[in-house]
């Protein structure tokens, strides 16, 4: 009985033991791993892809004890692990959970993570993408340290601290936006970012450690979304030359939201006029011209800035004093153009029955009274293709009734017929 129970002693602790070492799954294309990290937490790796998905809800385990890094459930496939999911329900990243994961190569961390802890992506030396839930409130120090391949971060709004060292050398970020809400900027959080060549930081930060931007040789512009009084007032750490050496923007504002153009200036037909759009977020300006508008021309001028219209000209038949001839006399009638015509425009005319004997020249008409009654006479304009560009008429009575045209004849004869020209 004493050695049934031994032996079934001996069965137990073998299975816990099982339990504890992670298991692997072999099938014909792939080897797949995975154990527990966490409470209520799993870890799953496709060594064929090499993909890691931590899942489940809760913290994962911390791998650190605060003197020592401790042993990982993983560390046998640290060398294959190449993407890293941190899926949705787990609330934080263990300290040194991927510490020295030279192969990890990108990291996403959905928005129910808040908190990555101490070294958590450390020394990651090939990392270059890391997609950052908005659930991250803080990241603590060395969380990316050492991570120089990292050519970019998206750190989220919600991030309210950053740890010591989080960022250091990560020598291929050459620009960081520190979100606005984050209070402290950790001791050497950005040391030796070697490319860094801009920086961001909210009015919200009040505290920048010591060495927080050494030896970021190539810094040279700071954008403070506050004033000169405010920056002045934020408590800086010792060395901290790189970031004082840079030139600071002040009222920086990373998101402008700009309102309607409003006139400063009113544009003319010679000048141009001048607008303005100002940001509600800071009060940032923007202007720009008003083009010159069309001038007013008015009978012939501008009624603004009294220019000639080279287009403006005026048609018509010169009025004549007399609209009543005798029998046989003669009259001449005048098309006038006044102004700029057209190149290449001619006067055509018509009559609106043969009351008249008409002969037309250029723009004059010479008309002869024939037979007895009115007569409308038109003269149209065209322009070289022949369109229309203006009209007028004049109406004349040609008085040629029997008595009338004897007289004519008699006229004729003795030279006394009347040529008007008009």
């Amino acid at each position: 009985m004493k050695k049934s129970n031994k032996f079934i002693s001996m069965i137990l602790v073998l299975i816990m033991a099982i339990s504890l070492i992670p298991t692997s799954v072999i099938t014909a294309s792939a080897i797949e791993f995975s154990g527990a990290c966490g409470e209520n937490l799993t870890w799953n790796f496709d060594d064929s892809t090499g993909k890691m998905i931590i899942s489940g809800t809760g913290a994962m385990d911390d791998y650190y004890d605060g003197s020592v890094m401790l042993s990982r459930p993983w560390d046998s496939q640290i060398n294959a692990i190449k993407n890293v999911v941190i899926d949705n329900g787990v609330t934080s990243v263990g300290s040194f959970a991927f510490y020295g994961c030279t192969n990890i190569e990108t990291v996403t961390i959905t928005d129910s993570v808040t908190t990555i802890n101490l070294g958590a992506f450390a020394n990651c030396s090939n990392l270059t993408s890391v997609t950052m839930g908005n659930g991250v409130t803080t990241i603590e120090g060395m969380a990316f340290g050492g991570c120089g391949s990292l050519a970019e971060i998206t750190i989220p709004e919600g991030v309210t601290t950053i740890g010591d060292m989080a960022f250091a050398s990560c020598g291929k970020l050459t620009s960081v936006v520190i979100p606005d809400g984050v209070n402290a900027i950790g001791n050497m959080a950005f040391v030796s970012c070697t490319n860094l060549t801009s920086v961001v930081i909210p009015d919200s930060v009040t505290v920048i450690g010591m060495h927080t931007f050494a030896d970021c040789k190539k810094l040279t512009d700071v954008y403070y979304t506050g004033t000169q009084e405010q920056w002045n007032d934020i408590s800086f750490g010792s060395y901290n030359n790189e970031l004082f050496n840079a030139t600071i923007h002040y009222n920086y504002c990373p998101e402008h939201s700009y309102g309607e153009w409003t006139t400063v200036t009113e544009a003319t037909c010679t000048t141009e006029g001048e607008e303005k759009q100002v940001c509600s977020n800071c009060g940032d300006t923007k202007y720009q011209p008003i083009p010159v508008t069309e001038h007013s021309y008015t009978n012939g001028n501008c009624t603004v800035c009294g220019e000639e219209d080279p287009d403006y000209f005026e048609f018509s038949i010169k009025q004549p004093s007399i609209t009543k001839i005798r029998n046989k006399d003669t009259i001449v009638l005048h098309a006038n153009i006044v102004g700029n015509a057209p190149e290449g425009s001619y006067v055509e005319w018509t009559s609106s029955n043969d009351n008249f004997y008409e002969s037309a020249d250029e723009n004059k008409l010479e008309i002869i009274a024939e037979n007895n009654g009115y007569t409308t006479f038109t003269a149209t304009l065209y322009d070289a293709d022949g369109n229309t560009l203006a009209t007028d008429s004049i109406e004349m009575y040609s008085k040629s009734a029997f008595l009338d045209k004897i007289g004519g004849f008699f006229r004729q004869i003795f030279g006394s017929t009347i040529y008007y020209n008009y």
